[in-house]
């Protein structure tokens, strides 16, 4: 999400572009009642009146003021200001000599800055510039990184200062602008359409409480970071050293003779190997159907299965077939062919929120040919659907 400054100055510059030549920049140094900006505002032929009464905002100290009549000295740089603001620490401006940059950092032996004091604040060298998270005596550092990326200036001149917008309108009322977009947007996110949604709507496997959303039985289970399929974490199945262990949706009522499909995403441990099971409860946990891999990448393990005669209770198994064994689980689904009715993850609150829905085409047979497939071989399908 971009910082306000940045927020703000979006909106000023696609607002105030055709009147005024500065509308965002790095002030060098501020008072309480001035704005210097060597780099953008220095003009030695500038009108005195040119952002006379237009408001100034200060990110590092988040204030604001008007300028006043005649307010711009084109010669110096400066604003001059109504109104009293929060003064800067003293100005640092810093010789070459001992300067030395990396990617987040500046460091100036010369210096000797009381701590954090210009947390918030920028630094502008060799025209690039650090917004400072923190700072020692001698470092300060930026954890965003230098404006123009790599390993920074190097051995220059540098000052610190203030990211800065002038705009005709108040900071207030950008705000409220800016609020009132906001709290119509969402990121668009993608959920496994299922005729059975874990709790937590954890199909998806990003809910908090994923590990226990799913049972487990000789088997620890674990929200997982790194390997993931979609979105920002899958759901690891650790094996308790038995063989065998596995992680469950719970059981599922549902009526018998349907004809069904059932799909998850699964990535096994390299020399481990993984099972995706269908069994009926009603029936001492039969198997009505499974799916195997023992590859170290995501497959889609996909089957059609039938509700057995009698069967009154279904359940899913995501098994970790060995001792020890370590599977990843994501988007887990089961759905019928054909025109049916799906209910929705409960963030789900509008029809506007549904962008799109989409068949994923199966891949080419995976190595176990056993109702593994390929992901991502061909590109998604739109389907026909309403409320």
């Amino acid at each position: 999400m971009p910082t306000r400054i940045a927020l703000y100055r979006a909106l000023a510059e696609a607002q105030y572009a055709d009147e005024q030549d500065v509308i965002a920049g790095v002030a060098t140094d501020h008072t309480t009642t001035t704005v210097k900006d060597t780099a953008e505002l220095k003009y030695s032929s500038g009108d005195a009146n040119t952002y006379d009464r237009r408001y100034v905002y200060l990110e590092a100290i988040k204030e604001h003021a008007r300028v006043i009549e005649a307010g711009y000295a084109g010669s110096t740089g400066i604003l001059t200001l109504s109104g009293t603001l929060t003064d800067a620490p003293a100005a640092v401006t810093g010789s070459a000599a001992n300067v030395s940059t990396t990617a987040t950092t500046l460091t100036d032996t010369d210096e000797s800055m009381t701590v954090d004091e210009w947390a918030g604040y920028t630094i502008y060298a060799g025209g690039q510039t650090l917004d400072v998270t923190s700072n020692t005596a001698t470092v300060l550092t930026g954890t965003g990184g230098w404006s123009e990326g790599g390993s920074g200036p190097g051995a220059v001149v540098w000052t610190v200062g203030t990211r800065y917008v002038i705009s005709d309108d108040s900071p207030v009322f950008l705000r409220r602008v800016i609020g009132r977009i906001l709290t119509n947007m969402y990121e668009p996110s993608f959920f496994p359409l299922s005729l059975h949604i874990m709790g937590n709507n954890a199909n998806d496997m990003e809910a908090s409480t994923v590990a226990t959303d799913y049972s487990s039985t000789n088997a620890t289970n674990a929200t997982e970071s790194t390997i993931i399929h979609n979105g920002a974490q899958s759901l690891k199945v650790t094996d308790s050293g038995s063989g065998g262990g596995y992680a469950n949706t719970g059981n599922i009522g549902i009526p018998e003779n349907k004809s069904l499909y059932a799909a998850i995403m699964c990535y096994v441990t390299s020399g481990d190997s993984a099972t995706f099971r269908v069994i009926d409860v009603t029936d001492s946990n039969a198997t009505i159907e499974d799916a195997t891999t023992d590859e170290p990448s995501w497959m889609e393990l996909v089957y059609q299965y039938t509700v057995p005669s009698d069967c009154e209770q279904i359940d899913f198994r995501l098994i970790a077939d060995s001792a020890s064994d370590v599977i990843y689980w994501d988007d887990f689904q089961t759905w019928a062919s054909g025109r049916h009715v799906y209910s929705l993850p409960s963030w789900i609150t509008r029809p506007a929120q549904v962008i799109d829905v989409r068949a994923f085409p199966r891949g080419t047979t995976g190595p176990a040919s056993d109702n593994d497939y390929r992901p991502h071989e061909a590109r998604s399908e739109p389907l026909q659907w309403g409320f």
